[in-house]
């Protein structure tokens, strides 16, 4: 099989460490140590992440015909220009929590147990450097035995900014993580979550409800389906922590040592945000961009000819939530199906988010540009999974459909050949590649 070092035209010496490391990881289901690989040098280059959440991998494909024509992105065409992109990326498991849970362990969710967004890294490390400690994410749902336990299962023993910080790098992680182990805010971290709310979840996804009578005198937009006023002039402000997340980030560029400077470190700086995941929200400035004569409209087939699977997904994925008053000022929540003019509308913002998406990574690319070192860094872009945005019926992702499952991954760097390369990869290979780059 070919690896991403030989795809990227990298140094065969490069090539047969990713395939040892490879290996490590995926032979024997174990994680590797920094014994494998060089420490930090004054000769190695810096490494710039961006994570998004949601980002389609068909949005920086050229070859694509459905989602492409239609961005506007004209920063990630520049970066797409100059990297290698692996066009054919997927989600090892189109999820949140589980795709970053695997991208981080460079471990598929069989070893780590983590299936679903109620379940993350029950432990964070210790100073023996082992995930044993259970963490506080974790002790705010179920006791300490249990969460040892999930810990024991897990038998995670590092993730990439671990390796990196014990041959001595310097690791700077801004925004969204949810991997659990203590990472992140946990105003915006909050992982393991309830099982109580699973009966809510259950009974909403079989559309059970009460009937709500004749009473109904008002309602307004609510939920994951609300979608923009294409004339709004204010910017989207559903996530403002990743504008938080790109002035640190690009703080973090500025403040990066040069080769030349006394006590250099490389940086591997991880700069994730939350955007362009659902709700779908976006405004005039940036859904003013996209073509609207190039969006292509699904055309669904009736529940009748869909496979017991997609007529359950659909069944979750293509309604409108609305708050709804009784007379007596009681709120209750109804929904209602999905129109063709309210999928033309998901589309239209998603896209319009996207093209958000791209101005930050303009602005990042800009701050790499001042540097003396430019091009000593490494710039790695990519997302944990994507968005259906009503193919198949339906949003979001948890789905196996190239809509959900397949994501960007683009590389930029020393030693990288520019090129657009359909062999098939996975978010899996990110821990190994990087190794390799280092």
């Amino acid at each position: 099989t070919m690896t991403l070092g030989q795809a990227m035209g990298l140094p065969a010496s490069l090539v047969q460490v990713q395939l040892v490391v490879a290996a490590l990881l995926w032979g024997t289901g174990a994680s590797p140590t920094t014994s494998h690989w060089a420490g930090a040098s004054a000769h190695q280059p810096h490494i710039l992440i961006v994570m998004t959440d949601s980002a389609d991998g068909r949005s920086v494909d050229p070859t694509d015909q459905r989602v492409f024509p239609a961005m506007a992105t004209p920063n990630m065409d520049r970066l797409r220009r100059k990297s290698a992109n692996f066009v054919r990326t997927y989600s090892p498991n189109p999820l949140c929590i589980p795709s970053r849970v695997a991208t981080l362990t460079g471990r598929s969710s069989d070893h780590t147990s983590v299936w679903s967004n109620g379940w993350a890294l029950a432990c964070r490390r210790g100073r023996d450097g082992r995930y044993s400690i259970p963490s506080d994410q974790c002790r705010a749902r179920y006791d300490a035995e249990y969460c040892q336990s999930l810990c024991d299962e897990q038998g995670v023993q590092s993730v990439l900014f671990d390796h990196f910080q014990d041959a001595g790098w310097a690791v700077k992680r801004v925004g969204k993580y949810h991997i659990g182990a203590d990472f992140g805010d946990v105003k915006y971290e909050r992982i393991f979550g309830d099982p109580r709310h699973l009966v809510g979840t259950l009974a909403r996804e079989a559309r059970v409800a009460k009937p709500f009578g004749p009473g109904v005198y008002s309602k307004t937009t609510h939920g994951d389906l609300q979608v923009a006023d294409r004339h709004d002039p204010k910017p989207p402000s559903k996530y403002p922590v990743d504008l938080e997340t790109l002035r640190k980030c690009k703080q973090h560029i500025h403040r990066a040592p040069l080769p030349q400077d006394q006590g250099f470190r490389p940086h591997l700086l991880y700069c994730s945000f939350f955007f362009p995941h659902p709700p779908y929200d976006s405004n005039a400035k940036y859904m003013g961009r996209i073509d609207t004569s190039k969006i292509r409209i699904p055309v669904h087939r009736a529940p009748e000819d869909m496979h017991p699977a997609d007529r359950y997904a659909s069944t979750q994925k293509s309604q409108l939530s609305y708050v709804v008053h009784l007379r007596d000022g009681t709120p209750r929540i109804v929904n209602r199906s999905l129109s063709p003019k309210d999928d033309r509308q998901i589309i239209h913002t998603y896209y319009g988010m996207l093209a958000q998406v791209d101005d930050w990574v303009g602005d990042l690319l800009r701050a790499l540009d001042q540097r003396a070192d430019r091009d000593q860094w490494y710039v790695v872009y990519l997302s944990d999974h994507g968005e259906m945005a009503r193919e198949h019926d339906q949003t979001r992702k948890a789905t196996m459909y190239e809509g959900s499952v397949r994501v960007p991954l683009l590389i930029q760097g020393p030693g990288v050949k520019p090129q657009t390369t359909t062999h098939p990869s996975s978010l899996l290979d990110l821990v190994p590649t990087l190794l390799d780059l280092a």
